[in-house]
């Protein structure tokens, strides 16, 4: 019977062993137990694995395990193994070198192991091969780092918040910057707690990307730390940190961009109400295309709308140029574009909606080029002068009318002849004043009567900036004088209507025309004052009017003497013939008939003596 029981119980920790063994062999850590006198006792597959590929040998029961001991450490193995026998549970990370010389992290651990008794039976002593998760994780916190250090040095500003609560987890410097904050202070918690923006605000952009993870690029205001506005360009993306749902905000500051834009908007407005205005129409050719941009005011002037010239090219403005004019305007846009003058300018015809030809003043000039010196584009503004050609036209016919007048005047007398030729000379100075009218200066005035633009060609005779206008009160700017009639014309100006009025400064005379500028309501906004020297012109009509005085004058003294010569000369004569005739044959009456011829010659005598006076007066003029 005790030797069947022993027989069982070897039998029975056989079993024991090797059902350790198979537990032990499934384990990716390598065991093994050794004796107080580091003999191998056991050891496991993951132990024989290990030691194959790290020393190129395998290991075996009962063998002393300090050959697999890396040499270097073999002083902290004996150490660290004596304080495993004391009791102590020793846990180890070391890197080794193996027998290819190849750098390995090995994780390492002294566990002592007792029989029931108490009795120390060795030390298990396990190895894990860590080289890969400690690589990994040496790769994970320099890439952690790396993000960090990307992270703070990004020009953007970025925040990281918390997706439920809003807390701030993470801001770079930029943000800092952006806002003026210090990091402390922001940590924890929300942009409304900072006062960035507003609850509401914030709920809105959580909810944008509540659907779609992003929020797209959103234009903010928001406020910095001392309450100054900042307009950022902002996107929001929903991220999960640590299985926590975050917002990551990027901030763009546009501030100046959006200061720029504005600026750029408002004077593009007003020189768009200047344009309005003078109701000049503006075009812009491109020469490789073909395609032509024009405003309203260019539709408008031949009595369409944009809307109603379905078609915008080169070819649209040809196809309402007058033909005759079309040839010309051609051979001078050829000339502009070849170089050869330094802008294009053509007066033409063009064909009204209403069938009837207007006359317009075209100018432009090439303002691009591609890199090999070709135009690309042309700019320019087109002027209705049918008003100005119409006054050419009646002082042509008056000059022509004259000019028969002269000829008539030339063959009666000299003195008439030269005045002719004065008044001809008068007539060409002042057509030459009106074919080179000067273009004045014009300036946009708001409705608290302060510049808000003027400039022009009126300005070049002074030595002074017109620019330094803009923003300053007109009343601080004109002269009492013209500022005064400016007042009078204030109350038609604002009820829509046109105002002019001449005014002189430093001995010259100046036309200042007021046109009023109507907002979509029709309410007068502003107004433009266009200025015009008009001194030669004011000249020249004084000594036409002298002139024609002159001329008037000297006029009626001919049609006197005329009237003298065939009236009044033609009577004391008559009877001073007759008498003589009288005499001649009544000798009984002759003292009676000498008496009256004395008469007769004293009558004779002092109409020559009219006719002298009369003379003398037209070598006066």
């Amino acid at each position: 019977m005790g030797h069947t029981n022993t027989e069982n119980t070897y039998e029975e920790v056989n079993k024991l062993k090797n059902l350790l063994q198979a537990i032990l062999d499934s384990s990716d850590v390598g065991n093994v137990l050794l004796s107080p006198e580091q003999k191998v006792l056991f050891f496991n597959k993951t132990t024989q694995k290990d030691i194959l590929q790290l020393w190129g040998k395998e290991i075996a029961i009962g063998e002393d395990f300090s050959p697999y001991v890396a040499p270097n450490l073999k002083n902290e193995f004996e150490q660290e193994f004596q304080k495993a026998l004391q009791g102590q549970i020793i846990h180890t990370e070391r890197e080794i070198t193996d027998v290819m010389g190849n750098k390995v992290w090995l994780r390492g651990k002294y566990l002592p192991v007792y029989h029931s008794n108490n009795e120390l039976l060795g030390i298990n002593f396990s190895i894990e091969n860590i080289d890969q998760k400690k690589r990994a994780s040496d790769l994970l916190k320099k890439s952690e780092e790396l993000i960090s250090k990307s992270f703070g040095a990004i020009p953007v500003a970025l925040a990281i918040t918390n997706f439920a609560n809003g807390q701030i987890m993470e801001v770079n410097k930029a943000w800092l910057e952006l806002l003026d904050f210090d990091y402390e202070n922001v940590i924890g918690k929300t942009h409304t707690e900072l006062g960035v923006i507003d609850e509401q605000a914030r709920q809105a952009l959580k909810e944008r990307i509540t659907i779609n993870g992003f929020s797209g690029h959103i234009e903010l205001t928001i406020q910095t730390s001392k309450g100054t506005p900042k307009t950022v360009l902002a996107s929001l993306e929903k991220y999960e940190i640590s299985n926590t749902p975050c917002i990551l905000y990027t901030l763009i500051d546009i501030s100046q961009r959006k200061i720029m834009e504005n600026s750029i908007a408002t004077e593009k407005q007003q020189l768009t109400n200047i344009i309005r205005s003078v109701g000049v129409g503006t075009w812009e050719w491109n020469i490789q295309t073909g395609e032509v941009k024009h405003n309203e005011q260019w539709a408008d002037m031949i009595g369409y709308t944009l809307k109603e010239i379905t078609s915008h090219t080169i070819h649209t403005w040809e196809r309402f140029v007058h033909p005759e004019d079309l040839k010309i305007a051609k051979a001078l846009l050829a000339k502009h574009i070849r170089g050869e003058t330094e802008i294009y300018e053509c007066e033409l015809r063009m064909k009204h909606k209403n069938g009837n030809w207007i006359w317009i003043l075209d100018k432009g000039k090439v303002l691009e080029w591609d890199a090999e010196g070709k135009p690309l584009k042309m700019y320019g503004m087109q002027q209705d002068i049918t008003n100005q050609k119409l006054l050419e036209r009646q002082l042509q016919q008056k000059n022509e009318m004259l000019a028969n007048t002269e000829e008539e005047l030339r063959q009666s007398l000299e003195e008439v002849y030269q005045a002719n030729l004065q008044l001809e000379a008068s007539q060409a100075r002042l057509k030459a004043v009106v074919d080179n009218f000067p273009e004045g200066s014009i300036s946009l005035i708001d409705k608290d009567l302060k510049f808000l633009y003027t400039g022009g060609a009126g300005y070049k005779n002074y030595p002074i900036n017109p620019q330094d206008f803009i923003g300053k009160p007109v009343k601080s700017i004109l002269i009492k004088e013209i500022y005064q009639q400016l007042e009078t014309c204030l109350p038609e100006i604002f009820a829509g209507n046109t105002c002019t009025h001449e005014a002189n400064f430093e001995n010259k005379t100046f036309l200042n025309v007021y046109q009023p500028i109507l907002d979509k309501n029709q309410q007068v906004s502003a107004f433009v004052l266009a200025s015009f020297d008009i001194t030669e012109q004011k000249q020249s009509e004084e000594k036409i009017r002298l002139q024609n005085e002159i001329l008037v004058r000297q006029n009626n003294i001919f049609k006197e003497i005329a009237w003298l010569q065939s009236h009044d000369a033609r009577r004391p004569v008559a009877n001073i013939l007759g008498l003589a005739h009288l005499i001649k044959t009544d000798e009984k009456n002759v003292q009676q008939y000498i008496d009256y011829l004395y008469k007769a010659t004293e009558d004779l005598d002092a109409v020559i003596h009219r006719i002298v006076e009369l003379t003398q007066q037209i070598e006066m003029y």
